[in-house]
């Protein structure tokens, strides 16, 4: 056996196993962003469960949504600022959420669910005019205040009823 050989196994064992090795990283690549895709829905999960939450164990912050997403006309000035505030929070919670997903970190599935929510919020005058008149709304990227016009454009149809403990339903074709 001469060099020649021995150098010409030694670069087909060389290419072996750079290719195992890519094959390995590439494994690992996926399985990292499985991990960081659970990790977001699952923290994602958490802060909506915790925004939710406030309502369920706060009697006055349970009536000050209710009526504010189904006659907010029978909020006072004090309660419209509550609500207004509550709802300044959701849209952040809402444009965190939008922007996980857009990267990749949140699966459509878990994103359809969300954005249900959101666009179910629309049939109430006070987030209406929370994001077509109120500076506050300014709060949020433009890129993401495009969007919820966008989506407000598209889903006139949604209809979300904390009273009755619905859940949005689908539009109708």
């Amino acid at each position: 056996m001469n060099w020649e050989a021995v150098g010409a196994v030694g670069e087909v064992g060389g290419a072996v196993a750079v290719v195992a090795t890519l094959v390995y990283l590439a494994a690992q690549v996926r399985q990292s962003q499985q991990i960081a895709r659970s990790e977001s829905e699952s923290h994602s999960s958490a802060l909506w469960f915790q925004h939710c939450l406030q309502p369920a164990i706060h009697p006055g912050v349970a009536r000050i949504v209710e009526v504010g997403l189904s006659d907010p006309g029978q909020l006072d000035a004090e309660d419209v600022r509550r609500f207004r505030w509550w709802i300044m929070h959701f849209y952040f919670l809402a444009e965190d959420t939008w922007r996980k997903h857009k990267s990749g970190l949140l699966s459509r599935e878990a994103w359809e669910g969300y954005e249900r929510v959101i666009t179910g919020m629309w049939n109430s005058a006070l987030v209406a005019e929370f994001w077509e008149a109120d500076p506050a709304s300014e709060a949020y990227s433009l890129e993401f205040r495009a969007f919820m016009m966008t989506l407000r454009e598209q889903s006139s149809d949604w209809s979300l009823s904390y009273q009755s403990g619905r859940l949005p339903r689908e539009p109708s074709t």
